[in-house]
């Protein structure tokens, strides 16, 4: 049950943590407020107990929904997945709660929820990542190829790549190099998506302020993208991209376009798009990442 409570506590942390501004005001008290709390006895807290046993076990389906930002199907599938690894923990990722809230919520220390959300996050990127996000196989390929050719009129197509910022506090070191285009300190998401909005390829560290065909020359893709995509199939992105063998990108509009050359932007923009809305289901799913990280 304790991994259990751990796994539902890393799901919430994402969702809020304290601002900027009391965090900086905190830590420049740090040293005189060791020394006050050293020689005053600890106060336990009151905390809630049995949560998970007494309440979250008896929640209905879209409860759970709500309060997690994902189904009991999928939580049992991740919990399946994690219980036996030695990092665990899940509930800090899907909510805007503070630490101090998740704490009581659960009968833990707000330390405890910080340990619990990384945890989880370790464990998640040592040993579900290449699970869940994985390159289509040929196979795979030719299902998505089919897929988009039916239902979208684009053929050969298997995945829309684009650039996305997650917002960061402004680091201590070169502060700028991290101020993206629309002026806020950020690391940039690279990724690859499929037509369901699952992602197959990501790529993230660089600062907010470099374009998005530097990342892409700097990622794995860019030297093994022909062998990841074959001669047949090719992934799509916007006219911050180069033109590839394997990438295709919009014709630049100088005004004297012909009607195919339209037509095949429009149709291009149109299969693109899903790649935008897979960064707004993210961010929708897991809101900590709407303010920083």
């Amino acid at each position: 049950m304790a991994t259990k409570t751990a796994a539902i506590v890393a799901a919430i942390c994402l969702m809020e943590e304290e601002s900027d501004e009391e965090t900086d005001h905190i830590d420049s008290f740090t040293p005189l407020l060791s020394g006050i709390i050293s020689t005053v006895n600890r106060q336990e807290r009151p905390k809630i107990y049995g949560h998970v046993e007494d309440v979250v076990d008896a929640y209905e389906e879209h409860t759970f929904r709500r309060m997690y930002r994902m189904s009991t199907n999928n939580f049992d599938v991740l919990y399946n997945d994690l219980k036996d690894m030695d990092e665990l923990t899940n509930k800090g990722f899907g909510t805007l709660d503070t630490t101090n809230r998740i704490g009581d919520r659960f009968g833990i220390s707000d330390s405890s929820v910080v340990l619990c959300r990384d945890r989880v996050m370790s464990a998640i990127l040592n040993h579900l990542k290449q699970k869940f996000i994985s390159w289509p196989n040929q196979q795979q390929q030719q299902q998505e190829a089919d897929h988009c050719s039916r239902k979208h009129g684009f053929p050969s197509f298997i995945g829309a790549i684009d650039g996305n910022n997650i917002k960061i506090k402004a680091p201590k070191h070169r502060p700028q190099s991290y101020v993206n285009r629309k002026n806020f300190h950020s690391l940039q998401l690279q990724a690859v998506c499929k037509h369901d909005m699952s992602f197959s390829h990501v790529f993230t560290g660089y600062p907010g302020s470099c374009h998005d065909a530097r990342i892409l020359r700097q990622s794995d893709l860019w030297e093994h993208g022909l062998e990841l995509c074959g001669m047949a199939n090719h992934i799509i992105g916007d006219g911050a991209y180069p033109v590839r063998k394997w990438l295709l990108t919009p014709y630049r509009d100088n005004g004297h376009l012909t009607q195919q050359q339209k037509k095949f932007n429009h149709y291009l923009s149109m299969n693109r798009v899903v790649i935008e809305r897979a960064f707004g289901l993210l961010k929708g799913r897991f809101r900590r990442l709407l303010r920083y990280i």
